[in-house]
């Protein structure tokens, strides 16, 4: 489904950005008659989400600490989801879990990872 957008009109002042929507939406603006006074951008379309953000962890987590967990949960994805969960809290990735929103919803998040057959880059 299509979003649209009709900005008609409007005066823009002294913001950072007018609209704003996020990466990979299907939208249709149509952006006119609008005044833009000291704006730094007009229409922007926002970064995707990357893999700390849709894990639900902190903004300050390092990816590498959390490609070390998937890896881990890789090589343990036969074992035991008590066993699972204690190889997360055992982690140093775990004092970041605890800063979450919902650590239930980021553990899920990384056991589903771990289960998964991916190849990870060496570089990580």
């Amino acid at each position: 489904m299509v979003f649209k957008m009709d900005v008609f009109g409007n005066t823009f002042q002294n913001v950072d950005t007018a609209v704003s929507v996020p990466h990979g939406t299907d939208a249709e603006l149509i952006f006119s008659n609008n005044d833009l006074i000291n704006c730094k951008q007009a229409i922007v379309q926002r970064d995707p989400v990357g893999l700390v953000q849709s894990l639900g962890l902190p903004a300050d987590t390092p990816v590498h600490e959390i490609i070390t967990v998937i890896r881990t949960l890789q090589e343990r994805k036969d074992a035991a989801e008590e066993e699972k969960l204690e190889a997360i809290k055992k982690s140093s990735l775990w004092p970041f879990i605890e800063r979450s929103a919902n650590v239930v919803t980021v553990i899920q998040g990384l056991i589903t990872l771990g289960g998964l057959a991916l190849g990870i880059p060496a570089a990580f």
